[in-house]
């Protein structure tokens, strides 16, 4: 008697490995596009970027970073922001100064990197998100050359930091969501720990943004469960508070303690005036690329150009056309 043959197993549609999401020529692409142009042009000319010390002793301004007092400034007090240089940005300076690489040149693989993680952040969000389309190494690119470095690029390239890490952040929210547990919300932690040491207010802005995906699956898609949203939200909050209690501490002392810097020079009035919605969608915005200094630009090499008619009118040509076909595309 024969017997009748169990029926063969379904076969799961098939998915892009995570792994393979972002591969080798899309890193040497990008390297090409970010590292490449910033190291062939202006040679050895060094810009004023955030602190002076990182380019004359780095390994000093980690050790007085270290405590909330430095006796070495002003005739001592409590430091503003200080302790964020011992991650990331104090030890690739450290690095890079004692293997005799010239501070302009490592001052120029530090924006590139950021650029470069950006874009590669995006392009695995996006490849992970829809179908596999070349489309999306242009949107990435975009995103990782956009103008909007250029107010930070050259004073303050610390707060360009949250926004490298805006792709990878909700691409770890999205895969907590599907997968559930603590992996995912440890690596979100982890990068949010890099990316907001020195400046906290810039990445508050970029975890809304990332945890945004959270009600999306809830209320929109339905691919989660409101317990289930919930238990992400807790998972990705604790790891999150847990691995950034070094510099929120700190910086709740030195709000406390120390100058009201912030109430002096970026009060919400200077800080938020600029940011217009037109300026926003050509990828500009920040204040400090409007900033005048005795009635002429403070950046004039950077933000000049972009004051320009022709320049305002390229400059808004292409989101203006990127929304244009999007609102074709079908």
């Amino acid at each position: 008697m024969a017997t009748e043959s169990p029926p063969a197993p379904s076969v799961a549609p098939s998915r892009t490995p995570r792994k393979h999401l972002v591969g080798w020529l899309d890193a040497l692409l990008f390297a090409a596009i970010t590292f490449l142009p910033l190291s062939l042009g202006g040679r050895g000319r060094l810009n004023a970027d955030t602190k002076l010390y990182l380019y004359l002793d780095p390994g000093e301004l980690m050790q007085r970073a270290r405590t909330m007092w430095d006796s070495v400034v002003g005739g001592g007090g409590v430091t503003h922001q200080a302790i964020g240089y011992l991650w990331p940005m104090g030890p690739y300076y450290w690095l890079t100064h004692d293997l005799g690489i010239p501070a302009w040149l490592a001052q120029r693989w530090w924006i590139g990197g950021i650029q470069f993680f950006a874009a590669l952040g995006v392009l695995a969000l996006l490849r992970h998100l829809l179908p596999r389309h070349p489309a999306q190494l242009v949107g990435a690119a975009l995103y990782g050359l956009s103008p909007f470095i250029l107010g930070e690029a050259t004073s303050q390239s610390a707060l360009l930091l949250p926004y490298a890490a805006l792709g990878w952040l909700t691409l770890c929210v999205v895969l907590a969501v599907e997968d559930g547990g603590w992996r995912w919300p440890a690596v979100f932690a982890l990068i949010t720990a890099t990316a907001g040491s020195i400046n906290g207010s810039s990445l508050f802005f970029v975890l809304v943004g990332a945890l945004l995906w959270l009600p999306y699956a809830v209320f929109g898609a339905r691919t989660a469960s409101l317990r289930a949203g919930i238990a992400t939200l807790f998972r990705l909050g604790s790891l999150t508070l847990l691995m950034s209690l070094w510099w929120i501490v700190a910086y709740a002392v030195g709000g406390a303690f120390g100058l009201p810097i912030l109430a002096i020079s970026e009060n919400v009035n200077t800080t938020s005036g600029p940011a217009s919605a037109a300026e926003v969608l050509r990828g500009l915005g920040y204040w400090l690329f409007y900033g005048r200094v005795g009635g002429a630009p403070g950046l004039p090499d950077l933000a000049g150009p972009y004051l320009t008619v022709s320049l305002i009118l390229v400059s808004f040509a292409v989101p203006v056309l990127a929304l244009l076909l999007g609102g074709l595309a079908k």
